[in-house]
C-alpha cells in the first residue's frame, strides 16, 4: 500500500509549520529606552554692578567775618603809629574799610581811605587787584615810575606833581600770613594773622 509515505510527508509538513510559527512569536519585542536629558535646575548667577562713586567737589574757602578783636587791633596799631582814627575799621560784605589821618607833626598831612578786599584764591586776588587798578585809572589816576613790583603793587596820582600830588592811590596784594598783617599805605604792621588774600587799596588826599 502507498498510504504510509503520504502520512509521513504530512507529518513532516506539520512539523515545519509549527517550527515556523514558534520562531515568529519569539521575536524580540523589547523596546529600547531613549535617554531623556535632565533639565538643569542650577540657577544662573547674575553679575552685580556696583555704582561708581561720584567724586566730591572741593569746597572753595569763603571769606569769613574778621573778628571784632582783630579790627580793634587795627585801630590800636594805627593809633600807636601816630595816626588819628577818623573812621574805625569795620567789615562789610567781605571787605574791611577804615579812614585814618596823619598826625599833627606832618608838613603835608593826608587822609587815608583804606579798603581791603578779602579773597580766598590767588587768581581771585589778582583779578581784584587788576579791577582796582582799572577803577583808579578810570578816575584819572596815572601810573608812577616807582612800581617796582607790578604783580602785587601799583601806585598812581592825579595832576602833574607825581607822588607829591594832593591825590595818590596805592594798591597792593598782601598774601596770607600766620604772624601779622601789613598795611602798606600808610605802612603799619598789625599783630594779627590773616588766612585770606588782602587786596589793599588806599586813596590818599591832602588835608
Amino acid at each position: 500500500m502507498q498510504l504510509k509515505p503520504i502520512i509521513a510527508i504530512a507529518i513532516l509538513l506539520l512539523v515545519v509549520v509549527l517550527v515556523s510559527i514558534s520562531g515568529c512569536t519569539s521575536s524580540n519585542n523589547t523596546a529600547t529606552a531613549t535617554p531623556t536629558a535632565a533639565t538643569s535646575n542650577v540657577p544662573t548667577a547674575t553679575p552685580t554692578v556696583k555704582p561708581t562713586a561720584t567724586p566730591k567737589a572741593t569746597a572753595t574757602p569763603k571769606a569769613t567775618a574778621t573778628p571784632a578783636a582783630t579790627l580793634s587791633a587795627w585801630n590800636t596799631a594805627f593809633s600807636k603809629a601816630g595816626y588819628e582814627i577818623a573812621t574805625p575799621f569795620k567789615q562789610n560784605l567781605g571787605a574791611i574799610s577804615g579812614t585814618v589821618n596823619d598826625g599833627g607833626d606832618k608838613l603835608k598831612p593826608y587822609k587815608y581811605d583804606i579798603s581791603i578786599t578779602e579773597v580766598a584764591k590767588r587768581d581771585d586776588a589778582k583779578a581784584a587787584f587788576n579791577a582796582a587798578i582799572t577803577k583808579a585809572q578810570q578816575q584819572g589816576y596815572q601810573s608812577g615810575s616807582v612800581n617796582i613790583d607790578p604783580d602785587r603793587t601799583w601806585s598812581g596820582y592825579l595832576g602833574n606833581q607825581g607822588f607829591q600830588s594832593d591825590k595818590i592811590v596805592r594798591i597792593h596784594i598782601e598774601e596770607p600770613d600766620t604772624l601779622w598783617t601789613q598795611i602798606w599805605d600808610p605802612f603799619v604792621i598789625v599783630s594779627e594773622p590773616h588766612t585770606m588774600y588782602y587786596v589793599e587799596t588806599t586813596y590818599s588826599t591832602a588835608i
